[in-house]
């Protein structure tokens, strides 16, 4: 009856937990992560690849689509370390399956690995609509994410990300997270 007069619990963000990151390419100069997105978010996957090129007096540079959406704001933090987006084809890339909250901020996510492995979560997926959204550029919401973790739930994907956590059991926790929390899950 009088539970207005207990003090409130602190809601507390989702937490974090380290992840990985793996660059495209890296050479003497340059830290190079590779997109095939169309739609660049400002991914903690990103913001950890500047962070290890400033760290190693390298240029992060950015290579996305030719015409790829780029999050100003991303842009914007690249440019302030001098370091560069560049549009333009790439023969391989990183793929990262990340959680965007409903206030805009970033939940969390995790690399999938490069192209080779990219293609082959497509290739273990039996289900053709978890094959078609699967894709770097693709965002999912409400009602989509039911489906999502209903289709997952029959898959058997014998793969990890490159923090070595099953990827159908982290689909799982970031979908069921997307759920409670609100917001998309995305691909890029």
């Amino acid at each position: 009856m009088f539970d207005w007069l207990k003090p409130k619990k602190a809601v507390k963000p989702p937490e974090r937990r380290p992840r990985g990151f793996l660059p495209t390419y890296v050479t003497d100069s340059d830290i190079v992560l590779c997109k095939s997105s169309t739609k660049i978010r400002n991914a903690y996957e990103i913001r950890l690849g500047l962070f290890f090129a400033v760290n190693s007096g390298k240029r992060f540079v950015l290579n996305v689509p030719s015409g790829a959406e780029v999050e100003p704001a991303l842009r914007s933090h690249i440019a302030l370390h001098g370091d560069i987006v560049q549009e333009g084809p790439a023969s391989d890339y990183s793929a990262y399956i990340g959680h965007q909250l409903a206030s805009g901020e970033e939940g969390d996510g995790w690399v999938l690995g490069d192209a080779a492995a990219h293609a082959s979560l497509l290739t273990s997926v039996k289900s053709l609509w978890l094959k078609d959204i699967l894709v770097p550029g693709a965002t999912l919401t409400g009602a989509e994410l039911q489906k999502w973790l209903t289709e997952i739930q029959d898959e058997v994907i014998p793969r990890s990300n490159i923090d070595d956590g099953n990827v159908k059991a982290a689909l799982i926790d970031l979908l069921k997270s997307a759920m409670a929390d609100g917001g998309c899950i995305f691909v890029q």
